[in-house]
């Protein structure tokens, strides 16, 4: 085996670590006692990787606009952070997000491995669909698959991350049996009884078939396949949550209304640079004493806590992946597949605070790292 190869394998076992330790941590979304053990895990890969990218650091630049902007807010001017220990917390939280970016970005570039790559979560996925549905059926109806996360929203984020790589690892296997991967995360979905997980999905499943084929009567008859299967595998009391957003009023209490009207003024607070990152619920306080920590919307929420700056730093660089992902993946299913997942969390993110959820988060950079990783060798090889 190469030393380079070798390199790559100790990064993937560092970056896997961490997130198999995201997710014991229940997804980690209120707790920040995993960050510890994920920088232990990330050291595993830290010198590997430096060792990788030695001839590459100048390019990496984009990656640091968002933890610059977040240190910004920690110091006294020209904007300060109104709670810096959780605005601490968050910056370390980005690191960690940039390291998995990072790490299997350059372990794509150079090699071919990135069906092999996307495999390690989707194992991950299983055993947490596998896990869920079981709890759902072991405690009734009335209890949703949560697996190891704290909400069943975050559990249906994770469902709806890996299943359009599911999906298309088993068109790229051309193997009748590798379908039942997605039809358990697919099981699993319905069970997390999320309607916006299940959106999500349809959104993600339309954009696919779109980006590849750009032929509306496929891409109706894929949304009509995820309608029907969804009709007929959905589980006792899965129409009636759909039913209380079918008028107004249940639409506007189950999808937060209020907190997004009630956000709107910590933008106008501090529309440049923010309140400082992870402070919304601390921000709202001063508004609304009997508030949330989250806005149920994450574009607002992170409008609120990073300003036009930062919300910038978060998405430009996320919104070039995803463009290359889509122009790579008219021709290449690994990056079909991750620009399906990234459109999918984007979608969920109006009404959900996923982009604070670490272990989905995590997997989100696994997918983009792996994603933009793609794009680079085939730019590469087109080049030459």
């Amino acid at each position: 085996m190469r030393r380079a190869d070798k390199y790559r394998l100790i990064v993937i076992a560092g970056v896997t670590a961490l997130l198999i330790w995201a997710l014991v941590a229940g997804g980690a979304s209120d707790a920040n006692g995993w960050i510890t053990g994920g920088f232990v895990c990330m050291a595993i890969a830290a010198v590997p990787l430096a060792l990788l990218v030695r001839t590459r650091i100048r390019r990496m630049w984009p990656l640091l606009l968002l933890p610059t902007c977040i240190a910004i807010q920690l110091l006294p001017w020209p904007a300060h952070s109104i709670a810096p220990a959780l605005t601490w917390m968050q910056l370390a939280r980005v690191i960690l997000y940039v390291l998995v970016f990072a790490s299997l970005r350059e372990v794509t570039r150079g090699t071919r491995w990135e069906w092999k790559l996307l495999a390690i979560p989707l194992a991950l996925a299983c055993v947490e669909a596998v896990y869920g549905v079981a709890q759902h059926v072991r405690r009734g109806e009335d209890n949703y698959a949560i697996g190891t996360f704290g909400y069943h929203s975050h559990f249906a984020g994770f469902m709806e991350l890996l299943l359009p790589v599911a999906i298309l690892l088993a068109i790229h296997s051309r193997q009748i049996a590798a379908f039942v991967l997605p039809m358990i995360l697919f099981a699993a979905l319905l069970h997390s009884f999320s309607r916006m997980g299940l959106a999500a999905f349809a959104i993600a499943v339309v954009a696919m078939v779109t980006i590849r084929t750009r032929r509306p009567g496929i891409v109706a008859a894929a949304a009509a396949t995820v309608l029907v299967a969804g009709v007929l595998l959905a589980p006792t009391g899965l129409a009636e949550r759909f039913e209380r957003i079918s008028t107004y009023d249940g639409f506007r209490h189950d999808a937060q209304l209020t907190r997004w009207r009630n956000t709107l003024p910590l933008i106008a607070a501090h529309p440049l640079l923010g309140s400082g990152a992870r402070t919304y619920g601390v921000a709202l306080a001063d508004h609304d004493p009997n508030g949330d920590d989250h806005a149920d919307n994450d574009y607002l929420q992170i409008l609120a806590e990073m300003g036009v700056v930062g919300t910038l730093a978060v998405f430009v660089p996320l919104g070039v992946i995803l463009w290359r992902c889509i122009q790579t993946g008219r021709h290449n299913l690994a990056a079909l597949a991750c620009a399906g997942s990234m459109v999918a969390l984007l979608a969920h993110s109006v009404f959900e605070f996923q982009m604070y959820i670490p272990a989905n988060v995590l997997t989100l950079c696994w997918i983009a790292g792996t994603g933009c990783g793609v794009c680079d060798r085939r730019r590469s090889e087109a080049s030459t």
